[in-house]
Parts: C-alpha cells; sequence; structure tokens
C-alpha cells in the first residue's frame, strides 16, 4: 500500500496538519485535517491553573486548621508555664524565709518534751515573715486531722522532726491567661520548708570557759550577772562557787562523769585555747573534769580575749557531778 504525503501547512492564527489520507466509507480516500487555536489553549491553559490554586488554597486551609491547636497550646505552655514556675519560685522563698525566721522562737522550748508554750510566737513570726516577702498572712496552725492541709499554714513539730521542728507550707492561686480559654482559668503553686532545732556533733575553736546553760539563756535565779554577752559586765570570778562558770580540761572527753584525767592542762595552754580556741574539734554531750589548777594564771588569757575582740565559741553546761557518779542538773548546779 503507498501513502500519499502532503504539505504542512501553517497560517497565522490556525494550523492545519493534513495526515494523509484514509479510506472513507465507499472505498474512497479523504484527507485528515486536525485543526488547532493558540487562543483556545491559552484559554485552556488558565483554567487549568485557577483549578490548581483553587485545590492549593484548600490544602492550606486543611494545614491551618490542624495547626492552629497546636500553635495556642504552644503559647499557653510559655506564657502561663512561665507564669506558674516564676510564682512557684516565690512561694517557696515565702516559705524558707518565714520557716528559718520562726524556728528560732522555739528554742525556750528545746529539750522540755513541748513547743505548746512557744506556738503563739511561732505563729506571729512566721507570719511576720510571711508578709514580708509577699506571702499570705496570717497563718494558721495546719489542721491535718483528715489528710494534708493544702492551705498555708505552720506546724510545729511535723512528722519526723522528733519535738523541736517546724513546717511552713504556702500555697498561691495564680490567674491563667491562655489556658482559661479551654476552661482553666487559674492554677495553685505550693511550696513547703522545714527546719529543727538540734545540737551539733561537735565544734572546733572553743574556748576551755563553761558557762551554766541558765546563764547562757538568760534563766539563771540567782547569780550575778544573770546572763552571759555583751550587755553584762565582763568581770569573772571563779573562785566564787555557785557563780555559773567553770575552767574546763578539753582533753578528756567521757561518757560518764570520771574524777581524773591522764592529760593535764597547763595555765599556759589554757591561756592559748582562750585566745585561739581548742585546736580540734570538741565532741558534744560529753562529760568534762574541771582544770582547777589553772584559775590563777587564766585571767591573763581572758583579758586578752577581750582586749583583742577575739570571738570563740563558748561550751554550755547544765549538769555537775562534784562527787563522781553523782550527777546533779539545773540552775543550781553553779560552779563545779
Amino acid at each position: 500500500m503507498k501513502t500519499a504525503a502532503s504539505a504542512v501547512m501553517l497560517l497565522v492564527g490556525r494550523a492545519e496538519i493534513s495526515l494523509g489520507t484514509h479510506r472513507g466509507s465507499k472505498g474512497g480516500r479523504g484527507p485528515v485535517h486536525f485543526t488547532a487555536s493558540r487562543r483556545s489553549a491559552a484559554r485552556e491553559g488558565e483554567a487549568l491553573r485557577r483549578e490548581a490554586i483553587r485545590r492549593e488554597h484548600g490544602q492550606t486551609l486543611i494545614i491551618v486548621v490542624f495547626a492552629l491547636p497546636l500553635f495556642l497550646a504552644l503559647i499557653a505552655l510559655v506564657s502561663d508555664g512561665s507564669n506558674l514556675f516564676a510564682n512557684k519560685r516565690s512561694v517557696q522563698n515565702v516559705a524558707d524565709a518565714s520557716v528559718l525566721a520562726a524556728v528560732r522562737e522555739l528554742n525556750p522550748c528545746f529539750g522540755t518534751g513541748s513547743v505548746a508554750a512557744c506556738s503563739s510566737q511561732v505563729a506571729a513570726v512566721a507570719s511576720d515573715y510571711s508578709s514580708r516577702n509577699g506571702g499570705p498572712t496570717p497563718l494558721p496552725a495546719c489542721n491535718d486531722s483528715s489528710g494534708p492541709d493544702l492551705h498555708s499554714c505552720y506546724k510545729t513539730p511535723y512528722p519526723g522532726s522528733g519535738d523541736i521542728g517546724l513546717q511552713v507550707r504556702i500555697a498561691r492561686d495564680v490567674p491563667l491567661r491562655f489556658a482559661g480559654v479551654v476552661g482553666l482559668p487559674a492554677g495553685t503553686v505550693r511550696a513547703q520548708a522545714a527546719a529543727g532545732l538540734g545540737l551539733p556533733g561537735g565544734a572546733s575553736n572553743v574556748s576551755p570557759v563553761g558557762v551554766q546553760q541558765a546563764i547562757a539563756a538568760c534563766t539563771m535565779p540567782t547569780a550575778s550577772p544573770r546572763c552571759f554577752g555583751p550587755s553584762y559586765p565582763k568581770t569573772l570570778d571563779f573562785d566564787s562557787g555557785g557563780f555559773g562558770y567553770a575552767l574546763l580540761n578539753l582533753h578528756c572527753a567521757t561518757d560518764t562523769p570520771v574524777s581524773t584525767c591522764a592529760t593535764g592542762s597547763p595555765t599556759s595552754e589554757m591561756n592559748t585555747f582562750m585566745t585561739s580556741g581548742f585546736p580540734g574539734t570538741l565532741p558534744v554531750n560529753k562529760w568534762y573534769i574541771q582544770n582547777n589548777g589553772a584559775k590563777n594564771g587564766i585571767k591573763q588569757g581572758v583579758d586578752d580575749v577581750i582586749t583583742a575582740g577575739t570571738k570563740l565559741l563558748i561550751p554550755v553546761y547544765d549538769c555537775v557531778s562534784v562527787a563522781p557518779p553523782a550527777v546533779v542538773c539545773g540552775s543550781g548546779t553553779g560552779n563545779p
């Protein structure tokens, strides 16, 4: 079969392409023509572009709808979370300051087995320091009868603290800006702090001059002076019985009272201890022997300490044993 080829003719605005001849229905041959318009092609392209843009807009809208809640949640987390964190730090500072100030008011009750006599002063000081630091006032006693009290309050003693302990709890409601949109208008931050009184296990730079506890606490009923401190005379008379001071041999610390110590402490050493303190750690809650032989020369060490303004730790005693193993305690112990 032979196929006749025809010429391709390009006209302005239209294109006619003759692809050859084919057999018609009656067996004849006729030309096949394809005609296309540039203008109609441009219109069809524009319509396709518009349809594609509409589809992109629809996809963008779906993405925004899903991303917007996450974006708002992130803003709420940053804004409200920062606000809650700042308030948490603030109420913790209030609790810390209040408990450290108020626990000192338990000192008069130390060793009595009860804090009832100190509770009113503890409440007053805790409330005062809470107010100074931006916390609530007054602070009532905690009511834990039906579970832990979650309000601002104080508790003394608190579980696990022994006889002398104080706990301060602070609670604050914090308004929430963004979380309020989803039904959380406010959040509560809480903090607690605890402190207690106790004796140290040991001390260094200790003076060999011991002071009766009643004089240190200003409760000595008869001795003069009845207090020990800068507001009272510094005249020490170690020869006056029952005065409430004692020179101690710090080399010997025993669990029970004894009458002798293998290591002596001469006057020169005692004076050194007066000016610079005992070289070592002195354990507490031990028995120490009185150093009677150093009384005559110790005055020079006392004068040197007063002149230099040296600060020393003074041992406090409450029990004496004049004739071991007999023990006498209380304000009447005087000078052993």
